[in-house]
């Protein structure tokens, strides 16, 4: 992986690895967003490296898990809902 000629300390917040788990938890649309539109990166010596593909794959199929499970969650409520007041 080739390094940022950037300091980690420069990069703007949602852009390191740590806040990325902190959205993924607390707002996870927000890791969608900030996914899509550019890279995320962690401290290498004081440099901004990007992270491995393979964290940024964990990170689309625990997003893709989570859309699918709160769009059951909402089809259930939805017939449910339905089903009462019909």
């Amino acid at each position: 992986m080739k390094y940022l000629n950037i300091a980690y300390e420069k990069l703007p917040l949602y852009r390191r690895w740590w806040f990325l788990i902190i959205a993924l938890i607390a707002f996870f649309p927000s890791v969608i967003i900030i996914m899509l539109t550019g890279g995320v990166y962690t401290n290498n010596h004081g440099l901004a490296k990007p992270l491995k593909k393979t964290f940024n794959i964990i990170i689309w199929i625990v997003i893709s898990a989570a859309l699918v499970i709160q769009l059951y969650q909402w089809s259930q409520l939805l017939m449910d809902y339905f089903e009462n007041y019909s």
